[in-house]
């Protein structure tokens, strides 16, 4: 592979590594990043053709596209990312749920583009479904610790959030999930009762009390640390670190196995449902 190469042929050798990681596409893709990255954009312009991309041909190239625009704080792909998160398609948990949920998180806060309002109106909008919309809230999460949201403005979300799902499945709620994890890593003892009475009545699989006790309990800048500490709630800041163990194992996106319910014990041997473990 030379310098003549094309980005289009740079991204045709993503489609299909075959087990081997395309270090060497990847690096040159970030050193021409200014000729990239108007292409790697492209890619998200059409949701329907992305689906058909990913789902149908078995394509990785507009995976690997999210984890490099990521890692170059490509703000003009906050909007793209959204709108494909939010596209109706039936089959979206054959790639958001199996490929990237780990971390959608990390790819949004990495290129977030300084627009708040726009996640809040996500993750309040019943139309979406919850588990894309848990994946919005958290990433606010990260957001407010690392200083780019105002606490009030938390507090009204999380606030507006309990409201909203309050009358829902709370089993069935990935938004709520989410919610939970907010009051107990970013220590919001405004919402203390309404997390308990979730975790005492349909989330108990989410923290035990002890565990809940413990993180409320825990000195405010240790808490802090440790979520920003958890990599989900970081950059992407590593492209292989982040991909290269799906890649090598050569069968992304193919399910060789019967799809796992989401009230199916977790396959992790946990215990808990699958949804709240390893598929949270």
């Amino acid at each position: 592979m030379t310098h003549n190469t094309t980005i289009a042929q740079l991204l045709e050798t993503l489609h299909t590594p075959a087990g081997v990681y395309p270090r060497e596409s990847i690096e040159q893709l970030l050193a021409r990043r200014a000729e990239a990255i108007p292409a790697l954009l492209d890619l998200f312009r059409d949701p329907d053709a992305l689906y058909q991309e990913i789902l149908v041909s078995k394509s990785l190239t507009p995976v690997f596209a999210m984890y490099i625009l990521a890692y170059c704080k490509e703000t003009q792909f906050c909007p793209l990312l959204l709108s494909v998160m939010k596209h109706p398609r039936k089959d979206f948990e054959d790639f958001w749920g199996d490929i990237l949920l780990e971390n959608v998180p990390s790819i949004l806060f990495s290129v977030f583009d300084g627009n708040t309002q726009t996640l809040i109106e996500f993750v309040l909008d019943p139309k979406i479904p919850t588990m894309i919309r848990n994946v919005v809230l958290r990433v606010l999460g990260s957001v407010y610790a690392n200083g780019k949201m105002e606490r009030s403005a938390l507090l009204d979300v999380m606030r507006k959030v309990h409201e909203l799902e309050k009358s829902s499945d709370p089993e069935a709620n990935f938004v709520l999930a989410a919610f939970i994890g907010h009051v107990m890593d970013l220590q919001l003892p405004e919402f203390v009762d309404e997390a308990k009475t979730l975790l005492r009545d349909s989330l108990r699989s989410f923290a035990s009390k002890s565990e809940f006790e413990a993180a409320l309990a825990m000195p405010a800048k240790e808490s802090r640390e440790k979520f920003l500490g958890d990599h989900h709630n970081q950059a992407i800041g590593d492209i292989e670190l982040r991909t290269a163990w799906w890649v090598i194992e050569a069968k992304p996106i193919v399910r060789e196995e019967p799809k796992i319910g989401r009230n199916d014990p977790c396959i992790c041997g946990s215990g808990a449902k699958y949804k709240k473990c390893c598929g949270a």
